[in-house]
């Protein structure tokens, strides 16, 4: 079945990395097509208006539009020819000029829903070199945005290859394994970890408390250790085989710990040597937020790649 991705492309070394990061992907995805878009504001109403009388004007709408032009067209060769190098058939990469009004990142996501595109890949400093933020505001936004589509924002040189999947018994953890499951099923040559971290009482199963004294939460945890994954964890298995995974070839670990979950997925990508996270993403997502895991996930570990799916 064919898959679609969205790269988003700048001049910035955070964009060559999420191109190459595609390319990578596409040893492990099959039928992998990409979508490569430039991403430039759209030139002022007001100017376009006071071209038609204005012969100046129009003079300076045709120039800014001729740059334009020829900068969309130079970025989106080399990214072409990057993929292309690489071993990705043309007949399986599109280019475009996107001309942004409303912003960057919810153009962005809105031309990937109509195009009914599966995911939008962008470097973790986002779209403009000259962002200085730690997680650069489009990729940020582009995450707290995206309803429908997941995004994969990716740091430094990592690879799909060892990818771990947080799940905990919530709908959002089945939504980001089918994302996983379609993406790379049948599997190759991957190596896939299901991690759930053993929950403190209020990241428990949805629980909706008020307060609860530490001895509850010891004794909800002492009683059912693994938290409502066990009830969960034949979805997995049946989410897998559905896409082609044997589920043998899942590893599935729950960690005994009692930290935060998110410090807990943290401690577990680092040490365990993981260049993809995979999460779906909680929090009051009508509002365009991103829940307190994700964001967490997503600002400590900098140098991986970072699935969020909605």
């Amino acid at each position: 079945m064919q898959k679609k991705i969205l790269i988003a492309l700048d001049d910035s070394t955070h964009s060559r990395y999420a191109l190459k990061y595609g390319l990578a992907a596409a040893k492990v995805v099959d039928d992998l097509h990409f979508v490569l878009v430039w991403a430039h504001p759209e030139i002022s109403p007001i100017m376009m208006e006071e071209a038609r009388t204005d012969v100046k004007v129009r003079r300076e709408v045709e120039r800014l539009s001729r740059k334009q032009q020829d900068a969309a067209k130079a970025l989106l060769q080399e990214g072409q020819d990057t993929l292309m190098r690489g071993g990705v058939a043309e007949a399986n990469i599109q280019t475009t000029a996107l001309a942004y009004g409303r912003g960057i990142a919810q153009d962005l996501i809105g031309y990937a829903e109509r195009q009914r595109l599966d995911a939008i890949v962008a470097g973790r400093r986002g779209i403009s070199g000259l962002q200085a933020f730690f997680m650069g505001s489009v990729s940020n936004n582009l995450v707290q945005q995206s309803m429908e589509i997941p995004v994969w924002v990716v740091g430094g040189k990592v690879t799909p290859a060892n990818l771990l999947v947080a799940v905990d018994g919530r709908e959002n953890a089945l939504r980001a394994l089918d994302h996983v499951a379609f993406m790379l099923g049948p599997p190759k040559d991957i190596r896939l970890t299901l991690v759930h971290m053993r929950p403190r009482l209020r990241d428990y199963c949805e629980i909706d408390y008020e307060a609860a004294s530490q001895e509850a939460e010891a004794k909800i945890v002492e009683t059912d250790p693994l938290g409502c994954v066990d009830a969960f964890f034949p979805k997995v298995q049946e989410k897998l085989r559905e896409f082609g995974f044997d589920p043998d070839r899942a590893t599935f670990k729950p960690l005994d710990t009692l930290t935060t979950v998110a410090g807990g997925i943290v401690k577990e990508a680092q040490s365990g040597d993981y260049d993809t996270v995979i999460l779906g993403r909680r929090g009051a997502d009508s509002q365009g937020f991103t829940g307190r895991v994700s964001h967490h996930v997503l600002n400590a570990l900098a140098e991986k790649a970072v699935w969020i799916v909605p």
